[in-house]
This record gives C-alpha cells, sequence and structure tokens, in this order.
C-alpha cells in the first residue's frame, strides 16, 4: 500500500508527499527527478545508473511528450514485463515506434495511477488496431478516472489519448479543443506532443495562446507559405520539417503530410487537393484538407494533402450539402456568394 500511496502522489504532482516517501530508496528518488521534469514541480534530482519500473514508465512518457527528443528506457529484462508498470512502460514506448501493443491482462484494482495508466494503453492498443469505437470509449473511462482521482500528471496522457481518438475519428472540432486545452495547461515537457496534435487537428498558436513548438511550428510554417502562394519558402520550411527527427508513428504522419503539401507547392497552386472537410471525408488513408470559413472573411486553407492527377476526387458522402456550401464559400472570398447561388 506504501508503494501505491507513494506513485498516487508522484502523479497527482504532490511533491513533498512523494519525496517524504521516496526517502533514501535510488529507484524512487530517480523517479522524482523524472517526475520534476515531466511533470514541472522541483525534485531531488534523479540516480543516473537507478531502475525500476517507475523510472521507465516515466522516461517513456517524456519520450512520448517530447516526440523524441527524450530517449525511451531501455528494454526491461524483468519476468514481469507484461504486466504492471514495467509493461505500461514498454507498450508506450511501443506505440511511439508504430509497434504493435498488448493489452494489460487486468486493470490493477489497488493502485489507482496504474489502474488509469492501463486504461490508456487499452486505448493506444485499439488505436494500434484500428478499433476507433473500443479507443474512445477507453480514452474517455482513462480522462475520467484521472480526473477523479486527482491524477494531475496521467491527465495530460488521458486527455491526449482522447483527442487522438477524436482525431482519429475525424471529429476534427473536439480534437482542436482537447488539443487547445492541453496546450494552454500541459506543462512545457509536453508541448511538442500537444502541439503536433493540435496542429494536425487545424489548430495553431491562436489556440494554445503561445508560440508552437517544433515540429508544429515548422508545419504551420510551411502551410502559411502555401496559402501566400509563396512557394519556395513553403518548401524550405517543409524540406526543415522533412529534417526533424521523430518517433516511427509521427515521422509516418509526417512524411504523408510533407509528401502531399510538396506536391502540391511543386504543381504551384491547390488544384489536386483531397477532400473539402475533414470532418466526413473518407476513409482512404489520406488526410484531407482542412478550411476555416468565416462570414465576411476569405476561406483560411489551414492544411491539407494533395494526391496525384489520376488519383483526384472530392470526398463527399455524409452531410454532402452542408460540405458543399462550406466549401463554396472558402472559395468564394470575401465577397460571398448570392443567395440563390
Amino acid at each position: 500500500m506504501d508503494d501505491a500511496l507513494w506513485i498516487r502522489a508522484l502523479h497527482a504532482g504532490d511533491r513533498d508527499e512523494a519525496t517524504a516517501r521516496a526517502g533514501t530508496d535510488p529507484a524512487r528518488r530517480a523517479a522524482l527527478g523524472e517526475a520534476a521534469r515531466l511533470y514541472a514541480w522541483d525534485g531531488p534530482g534523479d540516480v543516473a545508473s537507478a531502475r525500476g519500473p517507475q523510472v521507465e514508465v516515466l522516461r517513456a512518457l517524456r519520450h512520448l511528450a517530447s516526440l523524441g527528443a527524450v530517449e525511451p528506457p531501455p528494454a526491461s529484462d524483468r519476468e514481469d514485463d507484461g504486466a504492471g508498470w514495467a509493461g505500461c512502460a514498454a507498450a508506450l514506448s511501443a506505440f511511439a515506434r508504430g509497434a504493435p501493443i498488448a493489452p494489460p491482462p487486468a486493470l490493477d484494482g489497488e493502485d489507482a495511477a496504474l489502474r488509469v495508466t492501463q486504461m490508456c494503453v487499452r486505448g493506444l492498443a485499439a488505436l494500434t488496431d484500428g478499433a476507433l469505437d473500443a479507443a474512445t470509449q477507453h480514452a474517455r473511462r482513462a480522462s475520467r478516472a484521472a480526473y477523479a482521482e486527482g491524477l494531475r500528471g496521467l491527465e495530460y496522457l488521458a486527455y491526449w489519448l482522447l483527442g487522438r481518438t477524436r482525431r482519429e475519428t475525424q471529429n476534427l472540432h473536439a480534437a482542436t479543443r482537447i488539443f487547445g486545452a492541453l496546450a494552454r495547461s500541459a506543462p512545457p515537457a509536453w508541448w511538442p506532443l500537444v502541439d503536433w496534435e493540435l496542429a494536425l487537428a487545424g489548430g495553431d498558436a491562436q489556440a494554445a495562446q503561445r508560440p508552437l513548438t517544433a515540429p508544429a511550428s515548422r508545419w504551420l510554417e510551411a502551410v502559411g507559405h502555401a496559402q501566400a502562394e509563396r512557394w519556395d519558402a513553403s518548401r524550405a520550411a517543409l524540406d526543415a520539417l522533412g529534417a526533424h527527427p521523430l518517433p516511427s508513428r509521427f515521422a509516418a504522419e509526417r512524411d504523408l503530410l510533407v509528401g502531399g503539401m510538396t506536391g502540391a507547392a511543386a504543381r504551384g497552386g491547390r488544384g489536386q487537393v483531397a477532400g473539402a472537410l475533414f470532418e466526413s471525408a473518407e476513409r482512404i488513408g489520406l488526410t484531407p484538407a482542412v478550411w476555416t470559413v468565416e462570414p465576411g472573411r476569405p476561406g483560411v486553407l489551414r492544411w491539407f494533402l494533395g494526391v496525384p492527377r489520376e488519383a483526384a476526387r472530392l470526398l463527399l458522402e455524409e452531410g454532402e450539402r452542408m460540405q458543399k456550401l462550406a466549401a463554396c464559400l472558402a472559395e468564394a472570398g470575401p465577397g460571398g456568394r448570392a443567395h440563390d447561388d
């Protein structure tokens, strides 16, 4: 029980309680140092050589939140690798690499922090398998449990997962709201991950109320140049984004976007853009266009993916009349269109 109380204090951000319960144990002191960097509170400094499941899961979280700028924990050699905190650390690292994830066998009944993290692992496993409905359910439960248990640190993970599921299920409005809130509230260690998700959901620095970090800032820079038809500047920004090191899963997203934008830039225009609006675009493994449409203002193309000329098609299925209306308004510019049109 003492271990569970120490872990709860660690992830709830209670520095004094966590430090007192850590005592002189080297692994616990190492975990305190990792938590200090992840959750933005002062820690006693870690012991570099110390290992333990809590150290590993915190390092895995930092690796994920930093989009790979922080090294992942080394592969564990413990016999209980498939369960508990060690299994969660392995699953978090596997998701960043784009590798399969084995969900935990059962939710822990004693440790609230472990239970929330296992819920997130279940959601990540479902996302990896393409089971989006199940992923959404796990993400909802994890975010509610983290909030109810007062585990402020793990709320960042749970709400990121919820936002990710919203983005992958094409509920872009909800994803932008979640990532915008996270961008304003999460500590700086989480900014690279949260900002990237926000940018891909169609948000920007206005939603974050601060400048975005790389690689999101580089992507939006390229999009901004493309909107102004400064294609040489857009290509230069895309080259910088393409050179930005990322874990495999996020690198694949980046490469897909860079490839599409580069193709559009090479054509010198927006003629071959897949889709009108993201939310109800057909799921073909591509990222369609996202527009911001406001009365009295020209439509703003937030980001898009160009497709080869022979594959170009307008992706309109659900709510086709509303999508056509929004697309027409976006293209009409500040003058708008007559009601009868």
